[in-house]
């Protein structure tokens, strides 16, 4: 009788380890395993025993490993724990969570690789929440996090060395503009345009009037940068000889004109030839440079500002300042132009719309002139 039972026991648990194993279901397993170990089965008697305990091992293993993966956030563990349930189909316990943790880091790890890569401010922050989110760690995490503390002087100076290598030429000049930002905030009062190394001092400038009274020099000397609808005296500029010196006077004439400060004719016509004399003449840039600047100061006339900064942009999509006057200028156009000469950046960034011209041409060189839509609110 008693073995009668023992063989139906028997029978029932090798049942229920066949059903048990093709279910993959570790916990019932375990169970009938021990239900088995009490009734003396071991596996080198019973195939069932030997099969349930060998998958149970495994499933085990599997588990162990991928709970160590997702504790530690580790893509390698976890896979090689996936791995291993895979092997026996397992799909239970962690499997769903090793598997969503997996997608998530491959994610997260694809990000940062495109932050560092990119260098881009937006995308080094999707990636630093992305890897705060998993509590991701690692080599490359730690380059991120790195570069996402730099001071903001630094990460741009990182950026642009990193950008200098591609022929990104709107991001090297959106960066060199940003940098340049915190070296103003430092530096903004050496670059104001009154201290431009090669202008003529103004006591020089008022000497040049030969004829004129003492009171007409002494206005001359204040007034040296201020608008004018009278001649200069001599050029803004200390430029190499007496011929260059003429030129420059001729210059200012028409860009009265230009400016409707004088009477003229073809605004357009004369504001190509400005340009074309400067883009002939490399010292005769900063001197218009300098001369449209003049006008603008202290000038009353509405429309006489807006044909002026109508000439900056003109000059300034045509050829660059020279590098002495380079800061300066952009200081001075970081501070004066008008607002609807502002403009957004691909970084999102309001940046003023002449700032990035002028880069443009100190980075590209000289371009054959193209003239500037009207600005009407200049």
């Amino acid at each position: 009788m008693k073995a009668a039972v023992h063989r139906f026991a028997v029978d029932d648990v090798k049942l229920k380890l066949g059903i048990a194993i093709s279910e993959r279901d570790d916990a019932e397993l375990e169970n009938i395993l021990s239900e088995a170990a009490e009734l003396g089965l071991d596996e080198t008697e019973c195939a069932e025993v030997r099969d349930a305990s060998a998958l149970f091992s495994i499933i085990s293993e599997a588990r162990h490993v991928m709970c160590g993966g997702i504790a530690n956030v580790d893509i390698a563990t976890i896979q090689r724990g996936i791995a291993l349930a895979a092997s026996v189909q397992y799909t239970g316990g962690e499997v769903a969570r090793a598997t969503e943790l997996e997608s998530k880091i491959k994610s997260t790890l694809e990000k940062v690789e495109t932050a560092l890569k990119s260098v881009k401010r937006s995308d080094i922050e999707v990636a630093m929440k992305a890897v705060q989110d998993i509590n991701l760690k690692g080599k490359r995490v730690q380059a991120l996090t790195n570069l996402y503390n730099l001071p903001r002087d630094k990460f741009l100076q990182h950026q642009l060395k990193l950008i200098m290598k591609t022929a990104d030429v709107k991001r090297v000049t959106y960066i060199t503009i940003s940098i340049k930002s915190l070296f103003f905030r430092d530096f903004e009062a050496m670059f104001a345009i009154d201290n431009y190394s090669r202008l003529r001092s103004p006591d020089e400038y008022c000497r040049s009037a030969v004829l004129a009274s003492k009171k007409k020099k002494e206005r001359l000397r204040l007034g040296m940068l201020t608008h004018s609808v009278e001649a200069l005296p001599t050029s803004l500029t200390k430029l190499g000889d007496k011929e260059k010196v003429k030129e420059a006077l001729r210059m200012f004439k028409s860009l009265q004109q230009y400016m409707g400060d004088k009477p003229g004719m073809y605004p357009t016509t004369i504001a190509e030839e400005l340009v074309q004399t400067a883009l002939v003449d490399v010292e005769l840039r900063d001197e218009l440079y300098m001369q449209t600047v003049k006008q603008l100061r202290n000038n009353n006339s509405v429309q006489s500002r807006r044909l002026g900064w109508d000439m900056l942009e003109w000059c300034l999509s045509s050829f660059p300042p020279s590098p002495e006057l380079e800061n300066h200028l952009e200081l001075y156009l970081r501070k004066h132009a008008p607002h609807n000469c502002v403009g957004k950046t691909e970084e999102g960034e309001e940046v003023k719309k002449l700032v990035w011209m002028m880069h443009e041409r100190v980075r590209m060189g000289a371009v054959k002139p193209k003239f500037p839509a009207s600005q009407s609110g200049h």
